[in-house]
């Protein structure tokens, strides 16, 4: 019986392409489906990274910060676009790109989206409190039992819709932290959003004045809609003295109340 020698050479060519797809595979594929599962993260401050993993939201490891460099993300400040940037991580900090590889100097409260999910990202600069808002100031200092209501370090407020009821709502930072003139009985940090007529707490953390330097100075972050329905998530700063780091955390409206979905610590 004859044997057919003339399909050797397609056999052989046809093993030579498996094995360079094989190559291919492994040396770009699993890292292309590694990311493309990266299906949302945020970089928060030099403080935190925050991924969006199947069904919840997990702490990225410091030692995983570089899987991260050189991915492009769009990069804000106070809630403002400014680019499409990179980031990369060392020196125990984050450094920012713009598209043509030059360095840029990164704002103290700045958030980078990366990922394939869309969210949106709302303006997030507070200004100072007034007048109007003495009353509600009074009265939450009061339900909290602070009676002193004239030293602060910290009021200010963004006048926005949080919730998407087509009327605007107010959130308040209030602070007292690391005072430099004054010395109060009890130190606070309080964050608030005044809807209408109710008051909605997103942050507290009250305490005597002898235990100040275990506790942060509280700030916003950011103003992100983070599942597109159409609530937005509150994320938060906290700053330690001295060199002893930032807490970051991020709340959710559920059922009229603010949920903590995440905190670097």
């Amino acid at each position: 019986m004859r044997k057919n020698k003339g399909n050797k050479p397609y056999i052989f060519v046809l093993a030579l392409l498996g094995i360079f797809f094989l190559i291919i595979f492994f040396t770009i594929g699993l890292d292309s489906l590694k990311n493309r599962n990266k299906n949302l993260y945020l970089i928060v401050d030099q403080s935190a990274v925050w991924e969006y993993n199947k069904t919840k939201w997990v702490n990225v490891d410091r030692k995983n910060y570089l899987e991260y460099n050189w991915k492009k993300c769009k990069y804000y400040e106070e809630g403002n676009f400014i680019h499409h940037n990179y980031l990369v991580y060392t020196n125990d900090r984050w450094y920012v790109f713009n598209a043509n590889k030059d360095a840029i100097l990164p704002n103290s409260k700045f958030l980078a989206v990366g990922g394939n999910k869309k969210v949106s990202v709302k303006n997030s600069h507070l200004i100072d409190t007034d007048q109007n808002d003495q009353l509600i100031i009074e009265q939450v200092l009061k339900e909290n039992g602070i009676s002193d209501y004239e030293n602060y370090m910290t009021r200010s407020k963004l006048t926005t819709d949080l919730d998407n009821d087509q009327e605007e709502e107010t959130l308040y930072v209030l602070s007292n932290m690391f005072p430099t003139d004054f010395s109060p009985t009890k130190i606070y940090n309080i964050v608030f959003v005044k809807d209408n007529d109710s008051i909605i707490y997103v942050y507290k953390d009250i305490d005597s004045f002898s235990n100040m330097y275990n506790h942060c100075k509280v700030y916003l972050n950011n103003i992100i809609d983070v599942d597109q329905d159409s609530k937005d998530e509150i994320i938060i700063g906290c700053g330690y003295y001295s060199t002893n780091g930032i807490m970051n955390q991020m709340y959710t409206l559920k059922n009229k109340e603010y949920k903590l979905l995440i905190s670097n610590r």
